[in-house]
């Protein structure tokens, strides 16, 4: 799904990215929102670039392996860093996905013990499990992960992303008159979010793609700019990426 990083600020729609998110990109736009609400330091923001920057990206990684120890270091986490730590792990699992690092970020993520978390602490970690599957390809997987996702989630941007990633492992799965119903569906309850209606938009085209409407797809994609496409080329799922390389600038 979208949302982690904000590289499509100049078009107006602020954090879009990871998730992908976060359907498109990686974490899910979730991360901006609680990022502001937990004041993560400010420093945080020059991330927004690093997902087309190779050099930017590993010095982004460098940084947020340093934020994670330095939490750690003194033994257990605080109740009160848990759930900073909680999301920039999720994050860091991204970025090192992107990176290609992708065993790195299953070994983090399958580190962190979501029996203790708050609901959407552990709802963010299942993002990020089913996000990284996704990633590689294996859509059941993702499906049974995203099964057990918490059944209360107060945060409903974050749960609508949830349904966005159920919805493109039900792409890959065969099913998408169900997805193209979930498209629907966040798009009617997104209320004005730029990033859940560009998500939205990003999984009709992979529906109408999977579906054989390739030449829709891919219009739905070039109306979206050459800015977002270019994001998508680097951080998308496996299926759009390979659809906006299709699609001239």
């Amino acid at each position: 799904m979208l949302g982690l990083y904000p590289l499509l600020q100049p078009r107006g729609l602020g954090w879009i990215a990871m998730g992908v998110a976060l359907l498109v990109v990686v974490a899910g736009s979730f991360w901006d929102a609680w990022r502001a609400r937990r004041g993560v330091d400010a420093k945080a923001a020059t991330w927004a670039n690093a997902a087309l920057d190779p050099v930017t990206r590993g010095e982004a990684i460098v940084e947020m392996r340093r934020m994670l120890g330095e939490m750690s270091a003194k033994g257990a986490i605080s109740k009160a860093q848990a759930s900073e730590h909680t999301r920039l792990a999720v994050l860091l699992s991204d970025w090192l996905a992107i990176d290609g690092k992708g065993e790195q970020a299953a070994v983090l993520l399958d580190s962190l013990d979501v029996s203790a978390m708050p609901a959407d602490d552990a709802a963010a970690v299942t993002h990020g499990r089913a996000l990284l599957l996704l990633r590689s390809g294996d859509a059941a997987k993702a499906r049974e992960v995203l099964d057990d996702r918490p059944a209360r989630i107060e945060d409903e941007g974050l749960a609508m992303r949830l349904d966005l990633l159920e919805a493109a492992a039900q792409v890959e799965l065969g099913e998408g008159d169900a997805a193209l119903a979930t498209a629907n569906d966040i798009a009617r309850r997104a209320r004005g979010d730029a990033g859940l209606l560009l998500e939205a938009r990003v999984l009709r085209a992979s529906v109408l793609d999977a579906q054989g409407s390739k030449a829709e797809a891919a219009e739905i994609l070039r109306e979206l700019g050459a800015d977002v496409r270019r994001m998508i080329a680097v951080v998308g799922l496996p299926r759009v990426r390979t659809l906006v390389s299709g699609v001239a600038s």
